[in-house]
């Protein structure tokens, strides 16, 4: 755990997050500032920063990610091509915390 991080916090429910999904070793909530009707936040919950998670594969936690993103997209509801996945780089993310946007319910 990095002591500053806000997402490992919330990861050790140290700070209060709407959790959607939990298990060993991913996180699910929701974005407390949604840019879509559904705006999740995945995210590993050992920290895993943002400037070596493309570096290697980390055991398929990718792979485990963004399956999780499809089966909670479809348990909303949400049809497969009626949601994204997204995984901002360092410049573009608010948090050094390696975690995948997916966003459902977008105006097209």
């Amino acid at each position: 755990m990095n002591d500053g991080c806000l997402f490992c916090k919330i990861a050790s429910h140290q700070e209060v997050a709407d959790v959607v999904f939990e298990d060993d070793e991913i996180i699910v909530i929701k974005n407390k500032f949604p840019e879509a009707p559904l705006h999740l936040l995945v995210m590993p919950k050992k920290h895993l920063d943002k400037t070596e998670a493309h570096k290697t594969l980390h055991d398929g936690l990718y792979d485990r990610m963004v399956k999780k993103c499809g089966e909670l997209a479809e348990s909303m509801g949400l049809a497969v091509g009626d949601y994204k996945i997204i995984i901002n780089g360092r410049a573009n993310a608010h948090f050094d915390h390696e975690h995948l946007h997916l966003m459902g319910g977008l105006v097209r």
